[in-house]
C-alpha cells in the first residue's frame, strides 16, 4: 500500500513531498521513484532505511515551480524487504500551489548603531505587506515570552510594497528597523502582517509573522558563582569598557514587576555584586519573597542605550536566613562496627556529617553542636526494628547500638541515619553462624624445596581462651 498525502484536490506547497509505505524497502529502491516534468536538483531517498531492515518513508525534494502539475510514479520494480513487488507500480498526479509565505530572514538578533540595522522580508504571491513596530519595556518582556506581548500603543505603521517575481513570486526586501523607531534604542518588536495577494495567488493570506531585535550598543556579560556574581558592561562596536552603566534586578513583587538597583560601573566597566549572603542585608532580596530568576536591566545613561540580560537565580528570602546558605547541604555517612550479626546481638554504628559549602575554601563547614540524628533499623521485609534518636558532637560525630530481637529473620538488614535533610545508609547481615572456638595455623620449615623434595609442614591449633587443641591426625 502506497500513500501520498497531497494530490489534486488536496494540493503540495514547496516543501518536500512525502510516499508512505506500508512494509519496508531498502535505500537503493528509492531509484524506482520518478516524478515527470522532472524538477531541478531532484533528490529521492529512503529517509529512515538506517541498516537493512529498510524504511518506509521515501522523499522527493526538488526546486518544484508553484502552478505546476507533476506526476509521482513508482515504477512496478519496486521490491520490498521480503522480495514481494508492488504489482502495477503506483501513479498519482499533484498540484503545486501557488501558495501566499511570509516570513523574516531572523526572529530575533543585535543590531549595532552604526551599521546596517535592518531585518530580512521573504514573501510569495504578495504585493505588500503591513508593518508595525515600537520599543518594548523591559518590564513587558520579563512578565512573559516576547511572542506574546501586545504591540505598545503608539507604534510606528506603514505599507510597503514588494514586487513578486517568477513562476515562484518571490520577493524580498531589507526592513530598516532603526528607521521604524527613529533611531531609539533598545528592544524592538516588529510585527509583519500580509497586505494585497497576486491575483494568481491560490489561498488566503498568511499569518502575521514577529520579531524581537535588540538595537543597542552595549554587550554586557555576567559571571556567576554560588556565592556572587560580577557584572561586566563594553560596547559591542569596539570592546571597550561602559562607564556608569546602572545595573538594576527586575524583581516581582506580589503580582507587579519592578526594578531594584544594584549600582554602576566602574572604570572597567565592571560592577561587583554583594556575596549572595549578604543579599538580605543589602536590600538585594526582601523578607517574604520567593527564588526568582534573575534578569538584570542595563542603562547606559550618556547615551540613553540599554539591554538586558538573564543571569541564573535568586535565592528565596527564607533560604537565606536558613541554616544552611544557599548551595549548601549537609552530607553524612556512617559504617556498622562488622557486616555480620546474629540474632538477638547489638549493631554499633557510628556515623559522621557536615556541611558541604562552596563559601568556604576548604569545601566544608561543622553543623551546629547536638544536631539531631535519627537511626533506622529495618529487616529485609522493611519492617522497622528498632530506632534511635542521638546527638551529634561538635566536629559531626554520631554512633547507637540497635538490637536486634532474639528471634530475628535472616537475611539483610537496612540502617538508615537521618541528621539535618541528610541521609545515609549502611547493609548489614543477620545470620545464624556459630562462633569458631579455636583456630589453627600452618608454615612450612622451607620456604623453598626442589620437586620430588619432601615439604615439612608445622601445624599449630590453640583455643582462644587459651591452650593447645590436641591434634589427632
Amino acid at each position: 500500500m502506497v500513500s501520498l498525502p497531497c494530490g489534486e484536490e488536496t494540493r503540495c506547497g514547496l516543501e518536500s513531498m512525502h510516499i508512505g509505505l506500508r512494509n519496508p524497502v531498502r535505500e537503493g529502491q528509492a531509484r524506482h521513484v520518478s516524478v515527470s516534468p522532472r524538477p531541478k536538483s531532484l533528490h529521492v531517498e529512503v529517509t529512515d532505511a538506517y541498516d537493512e531492515s529498510g524504511g518506509t518513508d521515501i522523499e522527493i525534494d526538488g526546486q518544484f515551480v508553484p502552478g505546476t502539475t507533476y506526476t509521482v510514479s513508482i515504477a512496478p520494480g519496486l521490491k520490498d524487504i521480503y522480495g514481494q513487488t508492488l504489482a502495477g507500480g503506483f501513479k498519482r498526479t499533484v498540484v503545486v500551489e501557488r501558495r501566499p509565505e511570509l516570513e523574516l530572514s531572523s526572529d530575533t538578533g543585535t543590531l549595532l548603531p552604526g551599521r546596517k540595522q535592518t531585518v530580512g522580508i521573504e514573501a510569495r504571491f504578495l504585493k505588500s505587506v503591513r508593518v508595525r513596530a515600537a520599543v518594548v519595556d523591559e518590564l513587558e518582556l520579563a512578565r512573559q515570552a516576547w511572542q506574546g506581548v501586545a504591540m505598545p500603543a503608539g507604534a510606528s505603521e506603514r505599507t510597503v510594497a514588494l514586487e513578486p517575481k517568477g513562476a515562484g513570486g518571490w520577493a524580498s526586501l531589507a526592513l530598516d528597523v532603526a528607521d521604524l523607531v527613529a533611531g531609539k534604542r533598545g528592544a524592538v518588536l516588529v510585527e509583519v502582517s500580509p497586505g494585497e495577494l497576486t491575483a494568481n495567488a491560490d489561498r488566503e493570506r498568511p499569518t502575521a509573522v514577529r520579531g524581537l531585535y535588540r538595537l543597542t550598543d552595549l554587550g554586557p556579560v555576567v559571571i556567576d558563582s554560588p556565592t556572587q556574581a560580577v557584572v561586566q558592561v563594553l560596547r559591542l562596536s569596539d570592546s571597550t569598557p561602559v562607564v556608569g552603566a546602572t545595573v538594576a534586578r527586575v524583581v516581582q513583587v506580589g503580582d507587579e514587576l519592578t526594578t531594584r538597583p544594584l549600582g554602576t560601573t566602574g572604570a572597567d566597566g565592571l560592577l561587583a555584586l554583594p556575596p549572595v549572603s549578604e543579599y538580605m542585608s543589602k536590600g538585594i532580596v526582601k523578607a517574604g519573597e520567593g527564588s526568582q530568576a534573575q534578569r538584570l536591566v542595563i542603562v547606559d545613561p550618556a547615551s540613553g542605550d540599554r539591554t538586558a540580560i538573564a543571569a541564573g537565580e535568586v535565592p528565596a528570602a527564607e533560604s537565606l536566613t536558613a541554616d544552611l546558605r544557599p548551595h549548601e547541604r549537609v552530607i553524612a555517612r556512617i559504617v556498622a562496627d562488622r557486616g555480620a550479626y546474629r540474632p538477638g546481638e547489638k549493631v554499633k554504628v557510628v556515623g559522621w556529617s557536615a556541611i558541604e559549602t562552596p563559601h568556604r575554601n576548604s569545601g566544608l563547614k561543622h553543623l551546629a553542636p547536638k544536631t539531631e540524628a535519627v537511626f533506622t533499623l529495618t529487616d529485609p521485609r522493611g519492617a522497622e526494628v528498632a530506632t534511635r534518636t542521638v546527638k551529634t558532637t561538635s566536629e559531626g560525630k554520631f554512633w547507637a547500638e540497635l538490637e536486634l530481637p532474639a528471634g530475628a529473620a535472616l537475611g539483610r538488614y537496612s540502617v538508615t541515619a537521618k541528621v539535618g535533610g541528610a541521609e545515609a545508609r549502611e547493609t548489614v547481615k543477620v545470620e545464624d553462624y556459630r562462633v569458631p572456638e579455636f583456630q589453627v595455623a600452618a608454615s612450612v620449615a622451607r620456604p623453598d624445596v626442589i620437586a620430588g623434595d619432601t615439604a615439612g609442614l608445622r601445624v599449630n591449633a590453640s583455643y582462644y581462651f587459651g591452650g593447645a587443641v590436641p591434634i589427632v591426625s
